[in-house]
C-alpha cells in the first residue's frame, strides 16, 4: 500500500529485465501513519538457473530511499 506492485520477468540467471513497464507510476497515496502505523516491506525475487525460486541468495548493495511529505494533523 506504500508503492505500487509491478510484476517483472528475467531473461533467465542474471539477466536484466526483459522489458519496460508502462504501470511503474501510480497515483499518489496518502498514508496516515499518526494512529495506526502503515508496515513497508521490500521484496526480491531472484533467478536461480533457469527459474525464480526461494533458496537462492542475494547481495545488495547502495541505499533504499523512501521519500515522504508530512502534511501535519490538519483537520
Amino acid at each position: 500500500n506504500v508503492l505500487a506492485s509491478t510484476g517483472r520477468t528475467l531473461d533467465g540467471a542474471g539477466a536484466a529485465l526483459s522489458t519496460a513497464s508502462t504501470t511503474d507510476v501510480a497515483a499518489a497515496l496518502t498514508l496516515d501513519g499518526t494512529v495506526t502505523p502503515a508496515d513497508l516491506y521490500l521484496n526480491l525475487a531472484l533467478a536461480a538457473g533457469t527459474d525464480i525460486d526461494a533458496d537462492g541468495m542475494l547481495a545488495v548493495t547502495g541505499t533504499i530511499t523512501l521519500l515522504w511529505e508530512n502534511w501535519g494533523d490538519n483537520a
